[in-house]
């Protein structure tokens, strides 16, 4: 009685250490199945971040080449520009001897200067003579159409007046009673002997008379001679 009682106990034990063994494997393969689940979802959402930053990485690098791409394409010129650039430079440019002048014209030009230049330097001495020099001054000053010293009226041998008033303007009243009014045409003169020639112009049918008027060692006009046209 006490060895089946015995045998007894022994199988329920060994029958309560397999379902004890039974039970331990379970909760041993749910939480590896866990474990393993969790791996499974760390290593996609490991994957997961990857794809996303190779998707940023790869729009950053797509915007970074579109606009490098943007960038040359407006620094380089077109096919048509670069044939207009290359037409340009072809062209000739403006001749040198359009610039400058022509040594010839400039020859003539040079003289034409040199040819001027005397009587400017003429007029300075004599300007610079006539400040101590009374005849000189007086026939420079007609010679500057002041006719102030020889305004009045002269008379020669034939009865026939000539009248002058001090800005130029010389009146011919003949014999006869005729009377004729006159400019200065066209003049010389001479210092030394105080003479001032004058062709006077304005008279019918192209005929003038000329006027000669001769000026004093101190500065007067001592005479005025004309000649019937």
């Amino acid at each position: 009685m006490k060895t089946k009682t015995y045998v007894t106990l022994m199988t329920a034990a060994a029958l309560a250490s397999l379902l004890l063994l039974g039970a331990c494997g379970k909760k041993e393969e749910s939480k590896t199945a866990d474990s393993s689940s969790k791996t499974v979802q760390t290593a996609s959402s490991s994957k997961a971040a990857g794809s996303s930053k190779a998707s940023s990485s790869a729009k950053a690098g797509s915007s970074t080449v579109s606009e490098n791409t943007g960038s040359q394409s407006v620094q380089s010129e077109s096919p048509a520009d670069q044939g207009q650039s290359a037409v340009e430079a072809a062209q000739p440019q403006p001749a040198q001897s359009q610039q400058s002048e022509n040594p010839q014209s400039r020859q003539q030009s040079q003289q034409q200067a040199q040819s001027a230049q005397p009587a400017e330097s003429n007029r300075q001495l004599q300007n610079k003579q006539a400040a101590g020099n009374a005849r000189y001054k007086g026939v420079l000053t007609m010679v500057d159409g002041d006719f102030s010293a020889a305004a009045g009226s002269w008379q020669d041998g034939s009865g026939n007046t000539m009248t002058v008033s001090a800005d130029g303007q010389f009146t011919l009243q003949s014999a006869n009673g005729t009377t004729q009014n006159y400019y200065v045409a066209s003049y010389s003169y001479t210092l030394d002997d105080g003479k001032y020639n004058a062709q006077l112009g304005g008279g019918q049918g192209g005929k003038s008379p000329a006027v000669q008027i001769t000026t004093g060692a101190d500065g007067s006009v001592t005479s005025l001679v004309f000649a019937q046209p």
